[in-house]
């Protein structure tokens, strides 16, 4: 099954900024868990077992997208 993730900003509180994420998410999961915001454009679709066992509705940090 296929689900549609996206880039996604939140802030970081360290820096006192937006941060651009180095996962993709859902947009439920960036919403309620990450507390970020979509960037528009980044949608792409993955595999449902692209999606991490860490973070529910995100992929792994440094997720990269298979051509094809």
């Amino acid at each position: 099954m296929k689900i549609a993730v996206h880039k996604f900003e939140s802030y970081d509180i360290n820096k006192d900024v937006m941060v651009t994420s180095n996962r993709y998410g859902t947009v439920v999961a960036i919403k309620e868990t990450a507390c970020g915001r979509v960037i528009p454009g980044t949608e792409i679709l993955v595999d449902a077992s692209d999606l991490s066992k860490e973070i529910e509705g995100f992929t792994a940090k440094g997720y990269t997208p298979q051509k094809g």
